[in-house]
């Protein structure tokens, strides 16, 4: 029982981990497609405006990339650890 709730912990937090590194490597151009609906939407605005939403949004949306893809990370390797734990203990 406890080995198929880490297994299963382990599946979740390594997509969590990979979620997290999506986020991360694709935030410009997330950030960039925001920021271009959100010019569309106003019909157009200031250049400078514009390059504070783009770059808002890019930072914004790395911190989050970055905050989920570690601790995914380490909630991978925690239930890793417990399963490696668990297989010596039947072995």
């Amino acid at each position: 029982m406890k080995y198929e709730i880490a297994k299963r912990y382990l599946v979740v937090m390594a997509i969590i981990f990979i979620i997290g590194l999506i986020l991360t490597l694709s935030s410009v151009s997330i950030g960039r497609s925001i920021a271009l609906d959100i010019l569309i939407e106003n019909g157009g605005m200031d250049t400078a405006e514009y390059q504070l939403i783009i770059k808002s949004y890019i930072e914004s949306l790395r911190a989050c990339g970055v905050v989920t893809s570690l601790l995914g990370g380490l909630g991978t390797l925690l239930s890793g650890y417990t399963l490696y734990n668990n297989t010596n203990e039947q072995s």
